[in-house]
């Protein structure tokens, strides 16, 4: 029997480590368990291999070297495997195995992670996307001191019935974020990411939102040097498909066919369903005017649903 069992990414996890990241829960069945143990490198699938990775993907396994750190197997059974090297410290293993590890669960569940932070409002989702460093959760932590609930933080995964449901309560944010945000509430920095890395973990489990959302609209926010005023435009069609499938979340692990089908079929009725807003916005600190235009815009559009 498995020490620890948590709650996230809408499923339930037994494991043998310890994850404050996740919401602890009790429950009879895992969808997903977690232990120390063997991993094979010698799997069929598709490698590849840079100088700090390397990965090993198949329609049913996944084998991931973070080289220096941890290596994870992704076994039958939705059961993984961690085997960290020597003197790795439990954030650094945790902080892979919640990404790239958990997206691959994720995929072969049927699931689409969405590169995505989120907030809640009149009892909808609202996401904000964007590439890395676009300023997702810079965005909701600056709404959050404005009174709206957060809902999620870089991941929201996308059901079939195309509702959301957040990761885990926890922010992530850069100390030049928490400097910018100059606020109590994130005055704290005691939960660092990994000890070479300036991002620290900002917990919010006693108002962590559980269930599935509907989700009303999805921002994706464009930072861009060449302007110097925010606009914005909505998307539909092949265009807001196209944008959508851009930000979900390590999407060359879809590893077969009838997950390719899943994530199209998805993706496309998410497309569909809920205002897609691209937002330009100048490359800069100014966040405050952002978000001024951004609550703006968000109190002006009509519902989708």
């Amino acid at each position: 029997m498995m020490t620890h069992q948590y709650r996230g990414f809408g499923l339930n996890i037994a494991s043998d480590i310890d994850f404050p990241e996740l919401l602890p829960r009790t429950f009879a069945r895992a969808d997903v368990t977690i232990i120390h143990g063997p991993v094979n490198s010698n799997i069929p699938g598709d490698r590849y291999e840079q100088d700090d990775f390397i990965t090993i993907i198949s329609p049913t396994e996944y084998y991931l070297d973070i080289k220096g750190n941890c290596r994870y197997q992704v076994l039958a059974g939705d059961i993984i495997h961690i085997n960290p090297y020597p003197g790795i410290d439990g954030r650094s293993i945790r902080l892979y195995l919640l990404g790239s590890v958990m997206a691959f669960v994720l995929f072969r569940k049927g699931l689409i992670p969405l590169h995505a932070s989120g907030i809640i409002k009149n009892d909808k989702a609202i996401l904000f996307t964007g590439d890395s460093g676009a300023g997702k959760s810079t965005t909701i932590a600056q709404l959050a001191l404005r009174g709206y609930k957060i809902f999620t933080d870089d991941i929201c995964v996308i059901g079939k019935d195309g509702l959301g449901t957040a990761s885990y309560p926890m922010m992530k944010l850069w100390d030049d974020t928490l400097a910018t945000l100059n606020d109590p509430a994130y005055s704290n920095k005691d939960f660092r990411l990994k000890p070479d890395l300036d991002k620290y973990g900002h917990f919010f489990h006693d108002s962590f939102h559980e269930e599935s959302t509907l989700i009303d609209t999805i921002f994706i926010i464009r930072p861009d040097d060449t302007i110097n005023d925010i606009h914005y435009n909505k998307l539909s069609g092949h265009k807001a498909f196209d944008a959508l499938a851009q930000q979900v979340y390590r999407r060359y692990l879809i590893a077969d066919l009838a997950l390719r089908t899943i994530y199209f079929k998805t993706i496309s009725a998410l497309a569909g369903s809920c205002n897609i807003i691209e937002i330009y916005r100048p490359a800069g600190n100014n966040i405050p005017a952002f978000i001024d235009r951004l609550e703006a815009i968000i109190n002006e559009l009509p519902t989708s649903l």
